[in-house]
């Protein structure tokens, strides 16, 4: 019961703490990097712009891809978007605040599948250095070394996932979205499937996997401020197809391991490419009615497997604003 206590404590308290994270960019101050990363974008429809005026049929509505980090040069809503949204019939979200309340209840109520209660300790995966900064980061984050040592690899290998200056707070360019909208009182609607939700956070791998995913965390950890200053800067610029590019070679500097690369792989066609799928009729229905606000991670909408192809090729004409 002791450790269900703790848990509880580190569900409310993660993703509580945020700040801009201040680094060099290492994208565009990197040219060689920079042609790299474009020219493996470049093939792709939509490689560029987050924001895009969408019509058909003399219907016109409006997206806008979000990023999901706490840093005060993309977290407002731009002014052509609040005017858009204040006047909008209906705005559409990846997921509404009771949307959010749901899953968040989901767990609390399921917080000991948080628990390691058998197998091996993670802990003895990792060198005594290695596990004292795994410690360190998470006390930073509001774990202790009890509720440390018992939860899942899957729970530790999240800690390490985004340094602590780009950890979510309540005030992300999403929520300012919604926070828009109900002020307005316009309706919000959700695009996720909460079952296909579910399902997906309760997918775990084996532990080497996560031992892997661990290790390569802590190492770059001293690189995340930069590493998120790269995605903010990529955002900017619009650019956000590719961000899973930077990702993935930054890992491969890292690491010769090729598990955690492969899995991030497969989890961009689950997380991205099968919810875009899923979102694709709600979006379709509104665009057709007009005057809707769709307002998705940017991550969703560049590529042949993103919405913006999608849409086009139900006969949409798309086009990008330069805000």
């Amino acid at each position: 019961m002791r450790f269900i206590v703790l848990l509880m404590v580190f569900i409310g308290l993660a993703g509580t703490s945020g700040a801009r994270c201040r680094a060099k960019d290492p994208v565009y101050t990197n040219p060689a990097l920079l042609a790299q990363l474009r020219q493996k974008t470049a093939s792709q429809p939509f490689s560029k712009g987050v924001y895009w005026e969408v019509r058909k049929n003399g219907k016109t509505s409006w997206i806008i891809g979000t990023i999901h980090l706490d840093d005060v040069r993309v977290r407002k809503v731009p002014r052509f978007f609040k005017t858009k949204i204040r006047k909008a019939r209906v705005v559409q979200v990846e997921l509404t605040p009771q949307m959010a309340s749901s899953l968040k209840r989901d767990r609390r109520k399921n917080a000991k599948k948080m628990l390691r209660t058998r197998g091996t300790p993670f802990a003895t995966y990792f060198t005594k250095q290695e596990w004292s900064r795994i410690a360190k980061i998470a006390k930073k984050k509001g774990i202790n070394q009890i509720l440390l040592h018992n939860l899942t690899p899957a729970a530790v290998s999240g800690l390490l996932d985004k340094p602590l200056c780009a950890y979510k707070r309540k005030n992300f360019l999403d929520l300012n979205i919604m926070r828009s909208a109900i002020k307005a009182r316009v309706p919000l609607q959700g695009l996720d499937d909460l079952q296909f939700i579910r399902k997906l956070k309760s997918v775990r791998h084996n532990d080497k996997y996560y031992v892997a995913k661990t290790k390569l965390a802590l190492r770059d950890w001293k690189n995340g401020p930069s590493h998120m200053e790269g995605i903010v800067q990529m955002y900017r610029h619009g650019e956000a197809l590719m961000v899973q590019e930077y990702s993935l070679a930054a890992s491969r500097a890292l690491t010769q391991d090729k598990a955690p690369l492969r899995a991030a792989r497969r989890s961009y066609d689950v997380i991205i490419a099968k919810r875009n799928k899923i979102w694709l009729p709600k979006v379709v229905k509104q665009l057709k009615i007009g005057n809707a606000v769709v307002a998705v991670g940017a991550l969703h909408l560049g590529g042949k497997k993103g919405l913006l192809y999608a849409l086009q090729r139900k006969g949409f004409t798309l086009k990008r604003l330069d805000l």
